[in-house]
């Protein structure tokens, strides 16, 4: 339908399929406003809303598992996603496991039905939800031993790519990461003869 892919209508599209089953069941309580939530996107979403809301099983419900994942790759805390969205750890991440492969189907299918236009943003998706990051973080988290919390960590202060670490003095970076991974990520930039172990 030509519609821009945003994070809410994509992981929604995606909370659609089978394969991101069981769902979480949200508390009667947000029902309606997980049903007024949805009214507000209908003309965003990337297929028909009022269809869905007749045929679809359990669609609240898969409304809700797209508002957890959509946390997640916003860096919520864990306990958040787990109170909010009853995400436990080991549950959250099946369901990225899931979704990864389900985003590269998508990049496949789109070669197929010539929506190449679209891989780019696709691949940046995939790599957020992997990682559970935004977008500013994607070339941190590329880095061994990088994780949402370290890299949000380097971002704020002032590191925010690779070459940012190249350039960083190694004593800087070890008050920011622990000492033996301040000099993993110099070294996987290739400055293992500027390094020296701290």
């Amino acid at each position: 339908k030509n519609k821009t892919l945003t994070e809410t209508n994509f992981l929604f599209l995606n909370c659609m399929t089978t394969e991101l089953s069981p769902f979480p069941n949200p508390s009667v309580k947000i029902e309606n406003e997980l049903l007024g939530e949805l009214e507000e996107l209908e003309a965003l979403l990337l297929f028909d809303l009022n269809e869905k809301i007749n045929t679809e099983p359990k669609i609240l419900e898969k409304f809700y598992l797209t508002k957890g994942l959509k946390a997640w790759i916003n860096e919520e805390s864990d306990e958040l996603l787990l109170k909010d969205f009853k995400l436990q750890p080991g549950i959250l991440r099946t369901k990225i496991e899931v979704l990864n492969w389900l985003v590269y189907c998508c990049i496949e299918l789109s070669k197929l039905i010539g929506k190449e236009k679209n891989i780019p943003t696709l691949i940046k998706f995939r790599q957020r939800i992997k990682h559970g990051v935004k977008e500013d973080l994607l070339n941190l988290v590329e880095l061994k031993g990088i994780g949402r919390v370290r890299a949000r960590r380097l971002f704020k202060a002032g590191i925010k790519f690779q070459s940012d670490i190249k350039n960083a003095d190694l004593q800087l970076l070890s008050k920011l990461l622990p000492p033996k991974i301040a000099l993993s990520v110099k070294q996987q930039l290739g400055l293992e003869k500027e390094t020296k172990q701290i």
